[in-house]
């Protein structure tokens, strides 16, 4: 164990990895308890379930990943700027690791993440309401607020919809992009595809407000 995390965060990383593998269903907290090398019992002292782990992972890193693509996105539009289009995406682009601060730690995250999202149950509504719709209202708000495109309520709720799927195919890691491109996924290549991303998303926007 680190000397710097508590028990509590190796259990949370280790959960990670293993719920990112086995999905919520196939996770045990034997498993997990294997992978973090803390004992079943100390598992159910801090968590009491799985439930409850699986819960606190996504309250963990939806707190400093939200809050701080919230701040740049105050940042946007300190003291009256009017920022494009483009600006706000930037912000909902970059990667996980900008607010972790480690690509190991986004990795296995961002998976749950995506399983999350394409999963429609009441456990992945209920954490999609609480950790996820609160920033999503944040970059609708900020959509709403350009001078260009000039987007109603529905179509800001589109153009986040539209632009976080797009965004998910850039960092889910599922092997699909090198299947189909038959090229390797390397990380100089995501940053090209997130510009290109971008710039298709921006252009979905304008287009969505022009029909």
């Amino acid at each position: 164990m680190n000397q710097k995390q508590s028990s509590r965060d190796v259990i949370l990383d280790a959960a990670e990895k293993v719920f990112a593998t086995f999905g919520y269903e196939g996770a045990s907290m034997r498993e997990i308890a294997t992978e973090s090398g803390i004992s079943q019992a100390l598992l159910h002292y801090h968590f009491q379930n799985k439930d409850n782990l699986y819960e606190e992972i996504f309250a963990r890193r939806a707190r400093v990943i939200n809050g701080y693509r919230a701040q740049l996105l105050d940042e946007l539009f300190l003291d009256g700027r009017k920022p494009e289009l483009e600006d706000v995406l930037e912000v909902m682009f970059g990667p996980a690791s900008d607010a972790l601060g480690s690509s190991t730690q986004s990795e296995a995250f961002t998976q749950m993440v995506s399983a999350l999202v394409s999963s429609g149950d009441e456990r992945s509504r209920a954490l999609m309401i609480r950790h996820y719709d609160p920033i999503a209202r944040k970059f609708m708000d900020a959509f709403l607020k350009l001078e260009e495109p000039k987007l109603s309520q529905e179509e800001a709720a589109w153009a986040y919809l539209f632009a976080h799927s797009t965004r998910m195919q850039i960092y889910a890691h599922t092997g699909r992009p090198e299947r189909l491109t038959g090229k390797p996924f390397t990380e100089s290549r995501r940053r090209k595809v997130k510009a290109n991303a971008i710039r298709y998303t921006a252009a979905g926007i304008r287009a969505l407000h022009a029909s």
